[in-house]
């Protein structure tokens, strides 16, 4: 069930030839707005990645992630699939610019919404996508964006006065359980209106 917008996309590459989509942008969303507008929140390591056709003949990739931690919402298998426009079938490729990916072996937190039903099911798009690192040195897990910058705040501000009360450093990189704690206690904010 693919929204109108990704045939249209498809139907003019392939009228016009083209292996590159038009570029998609994702409007700026703060930590609120991640944590309403997710169905899902998950944790977990990206281990696989597949192209394919769809039965209309659009081309998408399935990126698998295993070791799960449920944060919102839920997910009724041990792994969750997230399926996007766009990747390489044979010698066709479709490249949608401004599109997230997902590195195999990499731990992320992403917010999802419309999994198998919308073209990219990441709330805000790359500002929905956390990597998670652990520190070699101190075994502590923390919080980096999509390209990889610490998150020594919540994204946008607004959700502060959930974390003032936690020990944290300024500076620092947020801890996976801090980060963590944050959106439940954001989530059960929302429950409780």
């Amino acid at each position: 069930m693919w929204k109108p917008f990704a045939i249209f996309i498809l139907f003019v590459c392939n009228t016009l030839g083209a292996s590159t989509a038009s570029a998609v942008s994702f409007e700026p969303r703060d930590f609120d707005a991640l944590a309403v507008e997710a169905d899902q929140v998950v944790i977990g390591t990206a281990v696989a990645t597949n192209s394919r056709r769809t039965g209309t003949r659009e081309i998408v990739t399935d990126y698998r992630f295993n070791n799960l931690e449920i944060v919102k919402g839920t997910v009724l298998t041990t792994s969750l699939t997230l399926t996007m426009l766009g990747g390489t079938v044979g010698t066709d490729t479709l490249t949608v610019a401004g599109a997230p990916t997902f590195q195999k072996g990499i731990r992320y937190l992403v917010f999802i919404a419309g999994n198998n039903t919308v073209m990219f099911p990441l709330v805000g798009g790359q500002q929905g996508i956390f990597q998670i690192r652990m520190e070699a040195s101190t075994g502590i897990s923390r919080v980096h964006d999509y390209a990889g910058r610490a998150v020594t705040r919540l994204p946008g501000g607004k959700a502060h006065d959930l974390i003032d009360h936690l020990d944290v450093d300024a500076g620092e990189p947020l801890t996976e359980a801090v980060f963590v704690d944050a959106i439940r206690a954001k989530v059960a904010q929302l429950n409780a209106k």
